[in-house]
């Protein structure tokens, strides 16, 4: 489903042999826009968990304009947190990034 989207784009974000420069290509072309449209869907349902989500976003947001060592872990943050949200707003679960084809 398109939902899981932006799940996928944090999977290959997260992958061992993105580099920070490319995490942050992958997060801006195929997770970021997604994310918002997401977190939408899921405040119909949720809204706890459309801010958790959102709050996440910006985590990762940050992390890039200020380099840190926190990326990675918020990257896994966001991609549970992203996981969640789409169980949330009523969508099955995407398969997690080690079951992704």
């Amino acid at each position: 489903h398109p939902v899981a989207a932006p799940y996928r784009g944090l999977c290959d974000a997260r992958a061992s042999d993105a580099t920070p420069a490319a995490a942050r290509t992958i997060f801006f072309d195929r997770v970021h826009q997604p994310i918002h449209e997401l977190a939408t869907a899921t405040a119909t349902h949720d809204r706890a968990a459309a801010a958790r989500l959102l709050e996440a976003k910006e985590a990762v947001e940050h992390d890039f304009d200020q380099p840190t060592d926190a990326l990675p872990a918020d990257l896994d943050q966001l991609a549970s947190v992203t996981q969640r949200a789409i169980v949330a707003a009523g969508y099955p679960s995407p398969p997690t990034c080690q079951e992704q084809p």
